[in-house]
């Protein structure tokens, strides 16, 4: 394979155009996008801002706009979101991490719908041991019992997810806490359960 790599801020949209425009002119349509941009600024709720929220809602949500805008005439077979498991649990600290990554566990059902020829997987993933997640977050957990994706090992579920093939016109949401993948209970067959074209989940949450 022949990769490029290009550094740009995924939220500026004529920024990103030119680097998309260089990556057509050299490999032609592209017909697959990895969301995986993010951002966090932990705090309680309380103290954060709004340059908090936009860093870390805008760098999910406003970088998702612009990739969708700037590959509208490109026909996309792929779309894979990566969004994390503060989204499906919710974690202290992340409001605005948490609301950004299930917007998008929402968004991948609408585009599905929209685009029935288009995979679409959203994978709300646990720590990995690489990336945004500092040795202060790992310090944080090292009593909490949660396991850290190795990369070899999520690069390995990762491709399991983006090789496997899901029925016409269905989306999957896929929660990997580090030790396992598993299928959120609302889904039937592995398949986001939709109704009058609205996506219903049922969560049930201990408070304390």
């Amino acid at each position: 394979a022949q990769v490029r790599y290009y550094a740009c801020d995924v939220t500026d949209q004529r920024k990103l155009k030119r680097v998309v425009s260089a990556a057509e002119k050299a490999f032609g349509p592209i017909t697959g996008l990895i969301h995986g941009a993010g951002s966090i600024a932990d705090k309680k709720i309380q103290r954060k801002t709004l340059r908090d929220f936009d860093q870390v809602f805008g760098t999910k949500i406003l970088g998702l706009e612009a990739c969708l805008k700037c590959l509208s005439g490109d026909p996309l077979k792929y779309l894979v979101f990566f969004s994390s498991v503060a989204a499906w649990f919710g974690n202290s600290g992340q409001s605005d991490y948490a609301m950004a990554n299930e917007v998008m566990n929402k968004f991948s059902y609408a585009f599905r719908r929209d685009h029935p020829r288009c995979k679409t997987v959203s994978i709300n993933w646990g720590l990995w041991d690489v990336g945004m997640v500092s040795d202060s977050i790992k310090n944080a957990v090292k009593g909490a019992e949660i396991e850290m994706i190795p990369v070899d090992v999520g690069v390995a579920w990762f491709l399991d997810q983006f090789l496997h093939r899901l029925p016409a016109g269905v989306c999957q949401v896929v929660v990997n806490c580090g030790a396992e993948l598993f299928i959120p209970s609302f889904s039937f067959s592995g398949v986001g359960a939709v109704s009058d074209g609205n996506a219903v989940t049922e969560r049930a949450l201990k408070i304390g």
